[in-house]
């Protein structure tokens, strides 16, 4: 669809679409312009917009996939930061001189709580080389889950740890933002039976409001369509507001 290309930079600082990348190419080679986001920013517009806390007017939306990202909701708007960096929760440092994360640097809240530190520390014999890729996340995680149901100690020792972590970090967004709820996305679903529990010892702990501020603690019913229901939604809202152009060959009717 078209709209404004949207650049994003690596945490590093260097421009992902300098240089002779082959996504560059791909998209320097389209006719129409693009409009591009991450997954959290459309994450959070699609609970906002379908989820089953839809519609409530101040959100933090926690991505729970390989990374940790957050989107965040802000009076029915998304918070973008003044140079696109708004919402980057995931590179909270948590733990000085912790695990080292994707981003480079350590003890980054992704670091402590992304599904590929869950893995190496809950089934490390499923994690394979630190320095490859994880695969087949979702059978992965279901043997973590597996595992968890059966009562394996290293593994059910390893969750709550992650859910201490996960409360701890989700502290830190209530203090700042005071949302209304804050959603778990991605596998923190699948795991939730093992680390929400810590997780809400925790986040009540470190929160500084009254019973949570009065915010919502919530799984995403969405699962990892949340990002292309957001993304659905804001073509739609931008069509009908006229900031992106109607098909051509004729008006295009609103929903």
């Amino acid at each position: 669809m078209c709209g404004g290309l949207v650049e994003h930079p690596a945490a590093d600082g260097q421009d992902p679409w300098q240089g002779d990348d082959p996504l560059r190419r791909a998209v320097l080679a389209l006719d129409d312009e693009l409009s591009l986001d991450n997954d959290a920013n459309l994450g959070a517009v699609g609970e906002y917009r379908r989820g089953a806390l839809a519609h409530t007017q101040n959100l933090v939306y926690l991505t729970g996939e390989v990374g940790v990202g957050g989107g965040v909701i802000i009076n029915g708007a998304l918070m973008r930061g003044s140079s696109g960096y708004g919402g980057e929760v995931g590179h909270i440092t948590l733990m000085q001189d912790g695990p080292l994360c994707g981003c480079g640097r350590r003890g980054c809240f992704e670091a402590l709580v992304g599904i590929g530190s869950i893995i190496q520390q809950a089934a490390p014999d499923l994690a394979g080389s630190t320095a490859q890729p994880l695969t087949d996340l979702a059978a992965k995680v279901a043997e973590v889950a597996r595992r968890a149901e059966a009562g394996d100690p290293r593994t059910t020792a390893a969750l709550v740890r992650v859910g201490e972590w996960l409360g701890r970090g989700s502290a830190i967004l209530l203090n700042l933002f005071n949302p209304q709820a804050l959603i778990l996305g991605g596998y923190f679903v699948t795991l939730a039976p093992w680390i929400m529990p810590p997780a809400r010892r925790t986040l009540a702990a470190h929160t500084i409001a009254p019973n949570l501020g009065g915010c919502q603690v919530a799984l995403s019913t969405l699962g990892f369509t949340a990002a292309a229901r957001g993304g659905a939604s804001s073509i739609i809202d931008a069509i009908d507001t006229a900031r992106l152009p109607l098909p051509r060959g004729g008006s295009a009717a609103h929903r």
